[in-house]
């Protein structure tokens, strides 16, 4: 609706409460206002960008993968991300993820690029930390990408440690312009946004604490709480500060309690089936069920969620093989994307989860499948040898 409004009558965003709460929506609303000016309200043309944006992250997954492994290798993660059901079951929903997730793997492919030129190689990390705020302005994220190239900077200064002061020097130089570069377009960003009046609040958070006292509500097993919800922003006079009480009281626990909800958050973020509420609605399931189809939607519903398991487990068992006995041609990548999935995770053991919010480490992650393709086709050649050999 703060999108309709704005591409037809330019109200701006902060007229609604929802979007003075939560200024970080601002940059998806002005997305969307823009697909509305230019195509109208048929929701249609935003799920066909939401398929546009799905496809060119595979051609990244495709990229990344490339550039670590084999021809081969490359192509069957790609087809492997395209083909979960995880990655396709969001498209219908009107979500900050499609482009953002595009956006983020951009950047990690720009900051990788191999480059002999230290010229080239400062180009692409301030290139990268520019696509990296445009990715943070549609769906916050980039935490876990500095985190994580920051941990990178520090694993090359160990690895060049003897080889003088020149490397070291250029590699913290590199992770420096990249980080720099992010908070200044990031910083301008948000400036627009208060200057061109779309939002006087900009684009941060007003209450960046409410993710981490819902995400340590025992009760929900850190999903949302309405209960959290209503007692911060409606019956406290300031939500920071009540959001601030509650969290820091709740990290105070036991810690036994402590374990069992990081646990059962682990169970439910990463080990749960994937939701297919997001394409089965009620409009569909209707439909379905008063066709001729064989099958029901509840029967649907149980596939999809058996073969995202099984491709699940696979990719992740496919990821443990490459990292035993895969051959990775640029390490940089490969520990680049391993250490963003770590940090994903490592960060949402304390913020609010939700089952959808895996879309983006499927992306990061999906390449590094294609190590462990590469380590399968391996083995299977020494076998195939082995055996020429016995019968000769």
């Amino acid at each position: 609706m703060g999108a309709v409004e704005l591409a037809q009558n330019g109200t701006p965003l902060s007229v609604q409460p929802y979007f003075q709460m939560w200024p970080y929506q601002s940059g998806q609303a002005l997305y969307l206002a823009a697909l509305v000016k230019l195509f109208g309200e048929d929701l249609l043309w935003i799920k066909l960008f939401n398929a546009l944006w799905a496809a060119f992250t595979s051609v990244m997954v495709y990229a990344l993968a490339r550039r670590i492994s084999s021809e081969g290798g490359a192509r069957a993660a790609a087809v492997l991300y395209t083909f979960y059901p995880g990655t396709w079951l969001l498209l219908p929903v009107l979500t900050n993820q499609h482009l953002s997730e595009l956006l983020f793997m951009l950047a990690f492919w720009l900051y990788t690029t191999p480059a002999q030129a230290g010229k080239k190689r400062l180009g692409l990390a301030a290139a990268a930390g520019a696509v990296l705020a445009l990715g943070n302005a549609i769906r916050p994220a980039a935490i876990v990408a500095l985190a994580a190239a920051g941990c990178l900077m520090v694993l090359e200064l160990l690895r060049e440690r003897r080889s003088g002061g020149r490397r070291l020097a250029a590699a913290i130089v590199r992770f420096a312009l990249f980080a720099a570069v992010y908070v200044g377009v990031m910083g301008a960003l948000g400036g627009l946004t208060r200057l061109s009046g779309v939002n006087e609040y900009g684009l941060d958070s007003s209450c960046p604490e409410w993710k981490f006292a819902c995400g340590l509500n025992e009760e929900t097993s850190g999903c949302y709480s309405a209960a959290d919800a209503k007692l911060i922003f409606y019956e406290s006079e300031n939500p920071r500060q009540a959001a601030r009480e509650l969290a820091l009281e709740r990290i105070q626990m036991p810690p036994a309690r402590l374990l069992r909800l990081l646990g059962n958050k682990i169970r439910i973020m990463w080990g749960g089936y994937e939701e297919t509420i997001w394409m089965l609605t009620p409009n569909v399931v209707e439909q379905i069920d008063a066709s001729a189809l064989p099958v029901c939607t509840e029967q649907l519903s149980w596939w999809t969620k058996m073969l995202s398991c099984g491709v699940y487990s696979l990719s992740f068992l496919l990821m443990a093989l490459g990292g035993a006995v895969g051959r990775k041609k640029e390490r940089e990548a490969a520990q680049l994307l391993a250490l963003v999935s770590l940090a994903y995770f490592g960060v949402h053991l304390f913020i609010e989860i939700q089952p959808r919010y895996r879309s983006l480490m499927y992306a990061v992650a999906f390449p590094l499948t294609a190590l462990g393709f590469d380590g399968l086709w391996a083995l299977w050649e020494r076998r195939k040898k082995s055996r020429t050999v016995r019968k000769t």
